[in-house]
């Protein structure tokens, strides 16, 4: 299954039933990035990094009001974002 992921100003963002309160939030490495899960079935619901921006994920829109057929796609190399940094062998 394809993570399909939204971007934009949290100030354009609506909560129509819960809000963050009611999700489960996991931090890893420098937890700089805040994800969250439905504490149910563990969806990733939305993650938030910088001030004011949400990434949504688009599997949790209702899909009577989001075809993700008609969207236009961008790729991420998420892997190839950051240089890579092993830990030294002991």
């Amino acid at each position: 299954m394809r993570h399909y992921r939204y971007t934009t100003d949290e100030s354009l963002f609506t909560w129509t039933k819960g809000s963050f309160d009611d999700l489960t939030q996991y931090k890893f490495n420098t937890g700089h990035v805040k994800h969250y899960f439905c504490p149910t079935c563990g969806i990733s619901v939305a993650s938030t990094a910088t001030a004011g921006v949400i990434a949504v994920g688009l599997r949790c829109i209702d899909e009577q009001a989001l075809d993700l057929d008609e969207l236009k796609r961008q790729h991420f190399d998420g892997l190839n974002l950051l240089p890579r940094v092993d830990k030294p062998t002991v």
